[in-house]
């Protein structure tokens, strides 16, 4: 399935570079890639200034560049990085005919929500999903709230897979959440709510869009 997203090692880090500067997300997901996966691989000339500067919370775009264009860096992503997403994919639910995958969302409110959907001529469902049910995790909200489960899936193009793949290496998001981090107001194929704590799924034909 790699071939099917078009992952190149080198692209991927030279977006990571690029990115640096105007993405804050990028730019901690980063400090934990190289924190927690590269030099724990790696015996590196950067190591000791790296984490002092983390200590004092001074890592700069400057050095981390510095890190991510050096020989080292390079050899390791293309060693890691490939072996990692090619295992990352396979966790995917992938559904040939359409060239989409499964995707699962949790929301809860102190409405019906699924009675106010009905009523609603377009759905905007956000675009922070999972690919496992059991990643469906609502972040926000009272105990006495209701919980909704959105289930859909999402054309493989309509997934940003740069932003997807940084944040399934990075802690929460990788090992809580399985993220799935689809572009904004794309659509979702055959969607249906469950209610937790309901039986039956309420289907939804109209366009419902991340």
């Amino acid at each position: 399935m790699l071939n099917k997203i078009n992952f190149s090692t080198s692209l991927f880090v030279r977006r990571l570079d690029r990115n640096l500067f105007q993405d804050f997300e990028v730019f901690e997901s980063t400090k934990e890639i190289l924190a927690n996966l590269f030099f724990k691989d790696i015996d590196s000339k950067y190591e000791d200034k790296f984490f002092k500067l983390m200590i004092e919370d001074e890592v700069t775009i400057k050095f981390m560049r510095k890190i991510l264009r050096s020989n080292e860096f390079e050899s390791w992503a293309e060693d890691y990085l490939e072996s990692y997403i090619s295992e990352f994919l396979d966790k995917l639910t992938y559904l040939k005919k359409s060239n989409s995958i499964k995707i699962y969302r949790s929301i809860t409110c102190t409405y019906d929500w699924i009675n106010k959907a009905s009523k609603s001529k377009k759905i905007s469902t956000g675009n922070c999903w999972s690919y496992l049910y059991e990643g469906a995790i609502p972040y926000h909200g009272c105990p006495s709230d209701q919980e909704f489960i959105f289930h859909g899936e999402i054309n493989l193009s309509n997934i940003d897979w740069f932003r997807t793949i940084i944040l399934n290496l990075v802690f929460p998001y990788g090992e809580d959440e399985q993220e799935i981090r689809t572009y904004a107001k794309k659509r979702i194929k055959n969607f249906s709510v469950e209610r937790v704590g309901d039986i039956l799924h309420s289907q939804f034909s109209k366009k419902i869009y991340t």
